[in-house]
């Protein structure tokens, strides 16, 4: 099926717990972290934000240290598709899934890759689930051998009542626009993709899985401030070699990021810690090393021109003096010029 990947920090957002994710015209979502924590890197020395915001531990996602590694796991949802070519409709059982195997129609001839259905039903609770094709267009009484398919009729126009599913096995349908008004006049199923029926009293809707409505994760920032810059976090003890070699690698790289971001992975990957921490850690030790050369520099040049009061070389000419300006005491004038 081609390649599945995500980049790392998309799982926080936008494609958090809970969000649609679509990959190469396939449609997934990202389960709880109840299921994948262990898959997930705890962040050390965040214990006061975890605790203000209510949470035991915070974690960060895995990072793709080769391309046999393992991240993790998506549910497919919606789990009802249907066939561009014969308008089939589909509900995938768990069987049908593969690492690479290709979603084809099981009527078709053609073999057409199955499309996610565009419909899906939510409520304020939060629940998120399939609508229930072969209940909605039987009115709860389905025939022996469901056989859905998603219709267009071209002569009524681009509208809800355009698009229809019909059995056709006993020809019953209804269109777009009336599933929408019997969905909303039942209740909630209480389900999440990758979770069981639960009891819900709220009200479902019906809603496009493209909607931008559909998800909205809640996003809180902190600012993390080293207390005591100098101390060696936990993960470096031992490592110190490998991240001067990553320190190395950054202050050399010239406009292809590429060598010192993938030592930066494995060090990540060695150590235990998110290649955020070392990202944060090598920029630190960076931009400490090059304050303390320019403050040094600065020193030794302020010492060189308060005290000598003039100096020739044949390529430069340098002259000091003081003066008096008003009130203001005396100013330190010096004029280097380059002949």
């Amino acid at each position: 099926m081609g390649d599945r990947s995500l980049r790392s920090s998309s799982l926080v957002t936008p494609n958090g717990v809970g969000a649609l994710v679509e990959i190469r015209g396939e449609s997934f979502v990202q389960p709880s972290l109840v299921m994948t924590h262990k898959l997930f890197t705890r962040i050390e020395g965040v214990e006061d934000i975890a605790k203000l915001w209510g949470v035991r531990r915070l974690v960060t996602p895995p990072h793709l240290v080769d391309k046999d590694s393992y991240s993790i796991p998506l549910v497919r949802f919606p789990t009802w598709l249907f066939c561009n070519k014969c308008r089939s409709m589909q509900k995938l059982k768990p069987s049908d899934e593969g690492v690479s195997r290709e979603l084809s129609c099981r009527d078709c001839t053609e073999k057409r890759s199955m499309v996610p259905m565009r419909w899906v039903q939510v409520c304020d609770a939060g629940h998120l689930d399939d609508l229930n094709w072969p209940s909605l267009v039987h009115g709860g009484s389905a025939c022996e051998k469901i056989s859905l398919a998603f219709l267009e009729q071209s002569k009524l126009g681009a509208s809800l009542e355009n698009l229809k599913v019909v059995c056709r096995t006993c020809s019953k349908s209804r269109n777009i626009k009336e599933i929408y008004q019997k969905v909303t006049s039942s209740r909630c199923t209480g389900r999440q993709p990758w979770e069981t029926l639960q009891a819900c009293a709220k009200k479902p809707k019906v809603t496009l899985k493209a909607s931008s409505a559909l998800y909205s994760g809640r996003l809180l920032s902190a600012l993390d401030i080293f207390q005591n810059i100098d101390s060696t976090p936990p993960w470096l003890k031992g490592n110190e070699g490998r991240f001067d070699r990553v320190v190395d690698a950054f202050r050399e790289q010239d406009d292809d990021p590429t060598e010192w971001m993938e030592a930066a992975e494995r060090l990540a990957a060695r150590a235990g810690v998110s290649v955020e921490v070392v990202i944060s850690r090598v920029r630190h030790e960076v931009d400490a090393s090059n304050t303390e050369e320019s403050t040094a520099t600065r020193a030794r040049e302020w010492n060189f021109l308060s005290t000598h009061k003039a100096w020739n070389s044949e390529n430069l000419v340098y002259s000091y003096s003081e003066i008096d300006f008003q009130d203001h005491g005396k100013l330190l004038s010096g004029l280097a010029k380059v002949e």
